[in-house]
């Protein structure tokens, strides 16, 4: 484990072998947000010095990642534990929570590399924290369900706002968006549209790096990227019957979750773009072009924009 300062009273607890983040601030009382994953072996559930004075542990999840050192830091601390009701249940048991989905294609990859459920011990949850509501510090909880049915993120009102995001969004590879596996993307999309909103200037993660200084502004250029998302259909090569590649169809979600159909006359027609496709497999746009449906000739342009992909690189077939 590795420790940094965000900002003053704020330290961020990395974890690298699974790029995976808690937070320990200072007020009052000493606050933990998630407490990272299983000790090896019988090594330390964490440092002295980062669970001296904690009066308050703040759950965002119940994966193995934030909770797998929960029971054992709750004990040494004798600490409060706050949870929502819909991961409370999970947590107490101790029970593996099952895998999430993906539509993205670097969560397919995750999956496919992911073993089995990692075992972690039952802990307690002695506070069911509902959304909108304030735990001991000032910190406010706000149900952000998608990745997981219970996902809560904390608002901080210090330093103009920070908010302790959990997985509800992640910050990796210089990709701001959700999470790429989720128990439930179109609500996982409606939480990040929510966070969106908030006023805030820090971001802390469960899994990246945070952002420092405009990070709602991040979150709603984000939000507006990610209107526009790649379906992917393979090519299949008729000689040997190996996927040989893969045409990435460019889709707009209207609003937070509905897509619109190809063909679809309210849809935006698409006369061209340029962007790239991100290491997450979304795409990025740069610049977008529409023309009203009645300006645009039939077969001139298309709410479909084909693209060729090999690998992460694309190149655009202009229809």
């Amino acid at each position: 484990m590795r420790t940094s300062e965000v900002l003053p009273g704020i330290t961020r607890l990395w974890f690298p072998g699974v790029d995976n983040n808690a937070y320990r601030l200072e007020g009052a009382e000493a606050t933990l947000i998630d407490c990272g994953p299983p000790a090896k072996g019988n090594g330390p559930v964490l440092p002295p010095d980062h669970v001296r004075g904690v009066r308050t542990i703040a759950i965002t999840h119940h994966h193995a990642d934030h909770t797998g050192r929960l029971a054992a830091t709750a004990a040494a601390t004798e600490a409060t534990v706050f949870g929502h009701a819909g991961d409370a249940g999970i947590i107490r048991e101790g029970t593996p929570r099952p895998r999430g989905r993906s539509s993205s294609l670097f969560g397919k990859v995750l999956l496919a590399m992911g073993g089995k459920p990692v075992p972690i011990d039952a802990a307690p949850i002695h506070v069911e924290v509902g959304d909108d509501e304030e735990l001991p510090g000032g910190l406010r909880a706000l149900h952000t369900p998608g990745h997981t049915a219970g996902h809560t993120a904390y608002l901080w009102p210090e330093h103009g706002g920070v908010l302790f995001v959990g997985d509800a969004a992640a910050n990796m590879f210089r990709h701001l968006g959700i999470a790429p596996i989720n128990e439930d993307e179109p609500a996982a999309r409606t939480s990040f549209a929510r966070l969106a909103e908030l006023p805030f200037t820090t971001a802390c993660f469960g899994h990246g790096s945070p952002i420092r200084g405009s990070a709602a502004s991040r979150f709603r250029r984000a939000l507006e990227r990610t209107e526009f998302l790649l379906h992917y259909q393979p090519q299949i090569s008729l000689r040997t019957g190996q996927v040989v590649g893969a045409e990435a169809l460019l889709r707009w979600r209207r609003g937070d979750i509905a897509v619109v159909p190809p063909g679809d006359p309210e849809g935006p027609k698409l006369v061209w773009f340029t962007g790239a496709v991100t290491s997450s497999g979304d795409f990025d746009a740069k610049t977008l072009a529409f023309e009203p449906h009645d300006q645009v000739r039939s077969g001139i342009a298309s709410n479909i924009c084909d693209m060729f992909v090999t690998g992460l690189k694309a190149r655009h077939d202009a229809r």
